[in-house]
């Protein structure tokens, strides 16, 4: 049998020829002949090592020698994690891969938590609401109430969660490998442990000790477990409770904020927005219904709280349509009844007002139940009955989406534009919002201020001195915005047209034949120019010394280009 060596040596020769282009059938043949006796002496060699080693090791065993040394940090050696390939570079910092490996255990984890413990935990786990405990927390206290039942309400909180728990097993196994509060898994571990205390606490309902709150149809609540927060619920089990008046009412209650709560909200809103301190009193220029209102209804579409609040408790409807299955739902079926159409808006409680907002809501022609169906098929893939999914014809993809229920909230109740509003992304926001405001006349022009009782000296322009200053003097008539428009055109091998309003420049630009994209550069390019015109009136009127006319252009072009 040819040696490794010469076996190797030949194999390269023929490897130099292949790529020097001397390419033949001998060639090819011969060297996967070569390639595979290497193998065979390669496997030949790891047997006899492995032969070898087992002789060293009976004879040796685990003895404190070179040979033991040997075998074992070669082996440790080859497990170590020394480094990880994330995201197409290689981590080798020890914290670094230390995250890496919680996150890939945490995320693992994250898939079958939910199978692992009770229905009582609602914190930390996908498809499970935090607020859930709370909102079940308020709902039972209303029953109470309303029925004048003597009950108790424990509320324990763990102090930094994870880092609280003080059992042997946990302690001596985790913490010794660093885990601690924030980590990504710390969260799920707290879950599992949490799981201890719900059986314990089980098994004190089950022996009699301790009661829960009976509902309708057989479902009790003895616990709740939010976060770092455990609820212990029960009924007074014979002797006599102590009264404490001290409680106060620490559970956020999800209600419709009141309207006058949402008008100051939106006061601070609009002052900010126009530029106002707390102590400063400017004139408005534009209602603020009118900003709220979305861009295709020509607002700017920062949407209302109004909306928002409405909107968060509309998506505890829709949970209720489409999981049927959790344990807030159970509980609000097992107090008001499995049909929504049914359920009282009498009492106080969180669910009577979520369900009188949606009836409100439906008056002003806000339906949104008409908007959650179940999509059906064919009736052969689907069952007509029991599996058929729910979904939101609102959003496009038909999820059910907060943001997309806010829109259609505000565009019922804020008023419209006669046009959209036109945004180019490829300018600032303040150029955007300043042209948006030009459209609408409700910039300080002196025509503006005259008609809203400002005493000024002269309504002329104070660029021309020559006519009275409004938007289409200012932007398209004045000598000074003719020739920066001419000169915009002439960039761009256009025909100026001299136009005189924004009505009119608006025909001209959607007629003009070119692609999306030189479309919004072009338009980019006028908001701009626009924006600088209105930065040299307002130069002109409180600066001493004129600006210069002959840079502005230069000033257009250069900002455009940054």
């Amino acid at each position: 049998m040819r040696s490794k060596r010469d076996t190797v040596n030949e194999l390269s020769e023929i490897d130099k020829e292949l790529d020097n282009g001397l390419i033949s059938e001998t060639n090819i043949l011969r060297r996967l002949e070569l390639k595979s006796k290497l193998l065979n002496i390669n496997d030949m060699e790891s047997k006899d090592y492995i032969q070898k080693a087992k002789v060293t090791w009976a004879i040796e065993g685990n003895e404190n020698s070179k040979f033991f040394h040997g075998i074992i940090n070669k082996k440790r050696s080859q497990l170590a994690i020394r480094c990880i390939f994330v995201d197409g570079t290689w981590c080798t910092e020890p914290g670094c891969v230390y995250k890496v490996i919680t996150k890939v255990l945490a995320n693992r984890l994250r898939e079958v938590i939910s199978d692992l413990v009770s229905n009582t935990q609602s914190a930390f786990i996908s498809r499970r609401q935090i607020l859930a405990g709370p909102f079940i927390l308020d709902e039972l206290i209303q029953r109470c109430k309303r029925r004048k039942q003597q009950s108790m309400f424990f509320k324990v909180d763990f102090a930094k969660a994870y880092d609280s728990i003080r059992w042997d097993y946990l302690l001596d196994v985790l913490e010794s490998f660093g885990f601690g509060q924030g980590d990504p898994l710390a969260p799920y571990l707290f879950i599992l442990v949490m799981e201890s205390l719900h059986l314990s606490i089980r098994r004190l309902v089950d022996s009699g000790l301790y009661n829960g709150i009976l509902l309708p149809g057989s479902e009790t609540i003895s616990h709740l477990f939010y976060a770092d927060d455990v609820m212990f619920i029960g009924v007074t089990v014979g002797g006599r409770m102590t009264r404490l008046k001290a409680w106060d009412n620490v559970i956020a209650k999800l209600r419709t904020l009141p309207s006058g709560v949402l008008k100051t909200m939106e006061a601070i809103r609009s002052r900010f927005f126009n530029g106002m301190g707390q102590e400063d009193f400017k004139i408005t220029w534009i209602a603020w219904n009118k900003v709220l209102a979305s861009k295709k209804r020509g607002g700017l579409g920062f949407s209302s709280f109004f909306a928002l609040n409405r909107a968060i408790l509309l998506k505890w409807v829709w949970r209720f349509i489409s999981q049927d299955g959790s344990l807030w739902n159970r509980v609000i079926r097992a107090l008001y009844g499995p049909n929504l159409d049914s359920h009282t808006t009498q009492f106080s409680s969180n669910w009577c007002a979520i369900v009188k907002e949606l009836h409100l809501l439906k008056d002003k022609e806000v339906d949104f139940r008409s908007h959650c169906k179940k999509r059906v098929g064919n009736g052969t893939d689907t069952s007509f009955c029991f599996n058929d999914p729910w979904f939101c014809d609102l959003s496009g993809d038909d999820e059910f989406r907060v943001k997309e229920l806010r829109y259609f909230i505000d565009d019922k109740y804020l008023p419209s534009h006669i046009e959209p509003t036109r945004w180019v992304k490829l300018v600032s926001i303040k150029a955007n919002i300043f042209v948006w405001r030009a459209r609408r006349d409700c910039l300080p022009t002196r025509t503006n201020l005259g008609y809203r009782g400002v005493d000024l000296a002269s309504l002329k322009c104070p660029i021309c001195l020559d006519f009275d200053e409004d938007i289409n003097h200012i932007l398209f008539r004045c000598d000074v915005a003719q020739n920066v428009l001419r000169r915009v055109c002439c960039w761009w091998n256009l025909v100026p047209q001299g136009w005189t309003s924004f009505l009119e420049w608006q025909s001209w630009f959607l007629s003009l034949r070119s692609t999306s994209r030189n479309k919004d550069l072009l338009e980019g390019m006028f908001y701009v120019a626009w924006w600088f015109i209105w930065r040299f009136r307002n130069l002109c009127v409180f600066e001493d010394r004129p600006p210069r006319r002959s840079t502005l252009f230069d000033d257009i072009v250069s900002y455009s280009f940054n």
